[in-house]
């Protein structure tokens, strides 16, 4: 029973991170912008040739942080809702069990607690993270 709830948490997961992130890779080739561009032999030089040919438009620089941020987002999301659920089964059997249950469920409390800290505080830091990275910009 229970590694079925986990696959399919799992499987939602995975799911929903495929639906909410169709955006972050968008590649597009313009034949008449690019229609004289050769890559050489080099890479660096391809690199730099192909920056040229973009009419010098410089490469978004924030695409990383904007994936990132995304990605952040979404496993937030994620945590909130599963911490959600998983409180709201326990409070439900917290109040409908017996006294062995109610034990049970206050045993369970701690993992879920330090569970919670670890997911929230994990967010935190990132976030601390990218604004102190970005500060050096």
């Amino acid at each position: 029973m229970k590694s079925k709830i986990l696959k399919s948490i799992v499987f939602l997961i995975i799911a929903l991170t495929i639906i909410m992130l169709p955006n972050l890779v968008k590649a597009r080739y313009d034949e008449e912008r690019f229609e004289d561009f050769r890559p050489p032999q080099g890479t660096v030089e391809g690199a730099d040739a192909f920056i040229d040919a973009a009419d010098g438009s410089p490469l978004k620089d924030n695409s990383l942080k904007d994936a990132s941020d995304t990605l952040a987002s979404t496993l937030m999301i994620f945590g909130v809702v599963a911490s959600m659920v998983v409180i709201t089964a326990l409070g439900i059997k917290f109040m409908t069990g017996s006294v062995e249950e109610k034990a049970k469920v206050k045993e369970t409390l701690i993992p879920f607690t330090i569970g919670c800290i670890i997911i929230f505080g994990g967010y935190t830091i990132w976030n601390i993270v990218l604004q102190i990275t970005q500060s050096f910009k």
